[in-house]
């Protein structure tokens, strides 16, 4: 009997314990520059900061190539569960990739990030990037923003989910050789979420 009992209280400890802290989800994800199976995602064990490495996520013309732009895009969806007067905030973003371009070639990376309920009928704010490239380069690139006015913060407590919509656009004149990646640069790290928890009413 003693024994069912601590063994009780053990599990309504869990639960308390469970209930009180956020707990994140499954990550879901679609898009064409996200493929089944092609992306990965690691969170930190407090939750504070994640990772995402997309394995095929580029935009390429070739030199024979008929078409000269290029786009594709990758939305992802992450469930947040919140305590009851917390909520969430998505303090800053690092992105990497790589980007190669003629003469006259042009690539652009679009992100947008946002907090919403499963509803729908709300939002609250979002973050925002526009990054163009111009020009003949062929170099790795980081992006990193930060910016206090534009950070995406959830409602308070509840299921929330964090919206990432990402896009990579590709400009080449026929005979030119252009592409552009959003990716790791070590294979390890990918892009970098940084969230606060904090307290609301």
């Amino acid at each position: 009997m003693k024994n069912a009992f601590l063994l009780l209280v053990g599990i309504l400890m869990s639960a308390v314990a469970h209930a009180s802290s956020p707990q994140i989800g499954t990550p879901q994800y679609f898009g064409s520059g996200c493929p089944k199976g092609s992306v990965s995602t690691t969170f930190a064990p407090d939750n504070s900061s994640f990772s995402i490495i997309y394995d095929q996520f580029s935009v390429e013309i070739a030199p024979d190539s008929h078409t000269k732009e290029k786009m594709r895009y990758c939305d992802v969806r992450i469930p947040i569960q919140l305590p009851a007067g917390t909520a969430v905030t998505l303090t800053s973003v690092d992105y990497r990739g790589f980007v190669s371009l003629p003469k006259n070639g042009k690539a652009l990376f679009q992100a947008a990030q946002e907090f919403f309920p499963p509803s729908r009928d709300w939002r609250n704010s979002f973050g925002y990037i526009d990054q163009v490239f111009k020009n003949e380069i062929a170099d790795d690139y980081y992006i990193s923003t930060a910016d206090e006015n534009r950070k995406p913060t959830s409602a308070c407590g509840g299921k929330v989910y964090l919206h990432l919509n990402e896009a990579l656009w590709l400009k080449a004149k026929k005979g030119g050789d252009a592409q552009i990646t959003l990716d790791s640069a070590d294979g390890n790290l990918g892009s970098v979420y940084s969230l606060q928890f904090k307290k609301c009413k």
